[in-house]
């Protein structure tokens, strides 16, 4: 997808005056030159779809062209690295994720606390990962894939976006859960792990919404749960792993993104920031898109996105320990 431009001619007299405020007197204009958007996976996979949608709107709010950037692999340490190690001056930001999350626990060998390398900039919000399975697979529910597991251990192969990734470590709680056996096969997004399903090569996988729901739609795949606490309105017939006989608290937390920028942001940047990615979220048309994807939208401080960082941190460590996983 082209990034479109959008001048600061472009925008709302308030949009214009808000920015001037948060400037400050005799402070450079921001942003003075494109802004990049880094995303952590391979293009097609859950972050990059939600990335796209935004940047357009993003760079409205801002009058500035937003890139977006996918640099895949590594279970998006590669890119963490990167805009960690980027100038501090909101020209450089990261589409974060649960991975975030994740990786304190998966690499403690690494010292790379995400609390201390990045600012938050704002929460996005929150979408269900769903369990999908290739057609030619005799299960059409969740205990139809348990029992199936259990009558052939270790030969059913499950796809995820990569090591130590939220699709992996949620199907690693079910198999903890189910008492069942199942090969690991990663990918570097979901994207492609997508395609290899499609192709007959894995029995299932956990997806984000907005990867599998097309195929879903499509009869390329069949849905058997949602992780979360409701069902879908977009695809309401899938229902979740409550009333799929099979509750999984560590499923319930599904996936969640927000805007992370290098540590060491200016105050006043992270509030143009902040208000640029909470006017985004307020168009219709993205409100539209995304609610279309079963993403939730929740805008608020900073410090929400901190918080939630933090949370997760402490949640997901447990589900690591157990099912002993390690990074790539």
């Amino acid at each position: 997808m082209r990034p479109v431009a959008s001048r600061r001619a472009g925008l709302a007299p308030g949009a214009v005056l808000l920015m001037a405020a948060l400037a400050g007197p005799g402070a450079a204009a921001y942003p003075e030159r494109p802004v990049r958007l880094v995303v952590g996976f391979a293009p097609g996979g859950a972050t990059d779809i939600l990335a796209r949608h935004l940047s357009t709107e993003l760079g409205a709010a801002l009058g500035q062209t937003v890139i977006v950037e996918n640099r895949a692999g590594g279970n998006g340490y590669p890119a963490w690295r990167q805009v960690a190690g980027s100038a501090p001056d909101g020209h450089t930001l990261l589409l974060g994720e649960n991975s975030m999350a994740i990786m304190p626990s998966l690499y403690e060998s690494q010292a790379f606390d995400p609390r201390k390398a990045f600012a938050p900039v704002g929460f996005i919000g929150t979408a269900p990962f769903v369990l999908i399975v290739h057609p030619s697979v005799q299960a059409r529910s969740v205990p139809d894939l348990v029992a199936l597991a259990r009558a052939q251990p270790g030969r059913l192969q499950y796809g995820s976006a990569g090591n130590g990734t939220p699709t992996q470590l949620s199907f690693e709680a079910l198999r903890l859960a189910a008492g069942i056996d199942a090969l690991h096969v990663p990918y570097k997004g979901g994207g492609p792990a997508m395609v290899d399903l499609l192709g007959g090569h894995l029995t299932g996988m956990f997806a984000a919404f907005s990867v599998a729901k097309p195929s879903i739609e499509a009869g390329k795949v069949r849905a058997l749960a949602l992780t979360g606490p409701r069902r879908s309105a977009s695809l309401p017939d899938i229902p979740t792993f409550v009333e799929a006989g099979l509750p999984l608290p560590d499923l319930d937390l599904g996936q969640w993104w927000g805007v992370f920028a290098p540590a060491g942001l200016p105050a006043d940047v992270a509030a143009t920031l902040n208000a640029a990615l909470a006017r985004a979220l307020s168009q219709p048309e993205v409100r539209r898109r995304l609610a279309a994807l079963s993403i939730d939208i929740e805008t608020g401080p900073p410090g929400l996105l901190a918080q939630r960082l933090s949370e997760e941190i402490t949640r997901w460590r447990g589900v690591i320990r157990a099912a002993n996983v390690v990074g790539d």
